[in-house]
């Protein structure tokens, strides 16, 4: 593809892609809830690695510490694992 333009501003993706002046490769959660896209799933389906990354010497605060927590808590569940099992499908 001829790429013109690169941005990680989702507004300004849909914007463009709703205005047919250009395409994007996004999670379908992005846009599942909106009926002007057209949808195609990909061949073979897109693998992503989701990181979170901090200084080693970072102090992390109560709210850093909670943030983690719920990450961790919520990627044991029933529910995320259903979602990603389904995506991988």
């Amino acid at each position: 593809p001829d790429i013109l333009l690169c941005t990680t501003q989702l507004k300004t993706i849909k914007q463009l892609v709703g205005n047919r002046l250009g395409i994007s490769v996004l999670p379908d959660f992005v846009t599942n809830e909106e009926t002007i896209f057209v949808r195609r799933q990909l061949t073979p389906p897109l693998k992503v690695n989701i990181c979170l990354y901090w200084g080693r010497e970072k102090q992390l605060s109560d709210m850093d510490r909670r943030f983690l927590d719920f990450i961790k808590h919520y990627i044991a569940t029933e529910e995320f694992r259903s979602h990603f099992q389904k995506e991988a499908h």
